[in-house]
């Protein structure tokens, strides 16, 4: 452990490991400096690495998104290892914790092994799915939470607006928008998407990327840009409604005729693109609004090639939600695993059947349907020395027949 963290990670002896910036655009292998402190944590800078600081040890070392807290954490961690075994080498416990832990049965150490095997799996899950410097978006695919919170969107909608305060156009401002970023901006990359037993790769549900057609703009007659309302992750289906800046419905795509009063067709509105293939092009035609409306629901709007794979449109389970699956089902299985052998080894009295209330003094090796003659006494229950056994069991161990 201490070897992974001061040699391979720092790369003073081996490959380093992936860091990237937040938004997972510059993502590379490199080497890694430990960060002790504050100074290693940019969680909003586009840096791609994470500087070389002096060592601080705070809190800061534990946030999960510092790449050289790994290091950090692997040097600290083995150096407490090695003084817990140094330590429990020539310290014996006492007679009451020995004693009272059961140590002197193999099922303790079972029960106390386990621990290791599911705090390591609750912690790789978690990481996992919430996101961590060990789980890089590049490799792995955003988190649901970036995409609930509009993460991605946000930072591209910053990018435009840096832009246009250049003086640069719409169509220039979201050209340089990069496809990968874009790209994370699109619903079918959410980790929750497809559940946790559609079996497949992601690929064979909406299909290979081939391409990103650009930003839709809409408009309604009077001029008001609108806003297509994102699906939730959980949802299959979703309404389309179209919100204005001030988050007033302007626009809809109507369940029925009677209720078709913020229509497509009614309130006129139109579309344009903005970088990708379609930058420059506009629609109004309602059906094509409305498509475009639709797939805006799901984020950026990209071509998707179905053909090659035969992909049926239905998202699939992503690697990051079957790495967290798998790795909390085996947690949860250890986890109990743990506590059954702990309490069969803390109550193996109970487990084996006796009562602890009985005399101490109760012969317990021979069963009551063996025994013929009992002598009560006051205290205890004497067994006599002459047994009878059963007809059956005495044929069993004598070898006798029947005449």
């Amino acid at each position: 452990m201490a070897w992974f963290g001061a040699f391979h990670v720092t790369g003073l002896y081996g490959p380093g490991i992936w860091v990237s910036d937040p938004y997972g655009l510059t993502g590379k292998v490199q080497s890694v400096n430990p960060a002790w402190g504050v100074e290693g944590f940019d969680p909003y800078g586009l840096t791609g690495k994470v500087q070389s600081v002096n060592p601080a040890w705070g809190v800061e070392g534990f946030d999960p998104f510092v790449p050289g807290g790994i290091a950090s954490h692997h040097i600290a961690a083995d150096t407490l290892g090695i003084l817990a075994g140094l330590f429990h080498l020539s310290v014996r416990p006492p007679q009451r914790l020995y004693k009272g832990l059961r140590m002197g049965n193999i099922e303790t150490v079972l029960s106390s092994s386990i621990v290791a095997v599911f705090f390591a799996a609750f912690v790789v899950a978690g990481t996992m799915w919430y996101g961590s410097a060990t789980t890089p978006i590049e490799l792995f695919g955003p988190t649901r939470y970036q995409w609930d919170q509009g993460y991605f969107q946000q930072e591209i909608y910053r990018r435009v607006s840096a832009g246009l305060a250049e003086n640069q156009s719409v169509s220039e401002a979201w050209s340089k928008i990069p496809e990968k970023l874009a790209f994370y901006d699109y619903i079918g990359n959410n980790t929750a998407k497809g559940g946790l037993f559609r079996a497949g790769s992601m690929d064979s549900g909406d299909g290979i990327t081939v391409g990103w057609l650009g930003h839709p703009i809409f408009r309604d007659k009077e001029g008001h840009e609108l806003f297509v309302c994102r699906m939730p992750t959980f949802f299959e289906t979703f309404p389309v409604v179209l919100l204005d800046g001030d988050g007033i419905v302007r626009a809809d795509v109507p369940f029925r005729r009677a209720e078709s009063k913020y229509s497509v067709e009614q309130v006129g509105v139109t579309v344009e693109f903005y970088g990708g293939e379609l930058n420059g092009v506009s629609y109004s035609d309602p059906a094509t609004v409305k498509k475009y409306a639709r797939r805006d629901q799901l984020g950026e709007i990209f071509e998707l090639d179905r053909a090659t794979l035969k992909s049926d449109g239905v998202f699939c389970s992503s690697p990051r939600g079957w790495f967290t699956f798998g790795h909390a089902s085996f947690a949860f299985l250890f986890f109990f695993g743990h506590i059954w052998h702990g309490a069969r080894t803390l109550f193996r009295d109970v487990f084996a059947g006796i009562d602890p209330d009985l005399d101490s003094s109760r012969i317990w090796s021979i069963p009551k349907t063996w025994r013929s003659n009992y002598k009560e006494t006051e205290n205890r229950t004497v067994i006599s020395t002459e047994m009878v056994l059963p007809r059956r069991i005495f044929i069993l161990i004598s070898g006798a027949r029947n005449p």
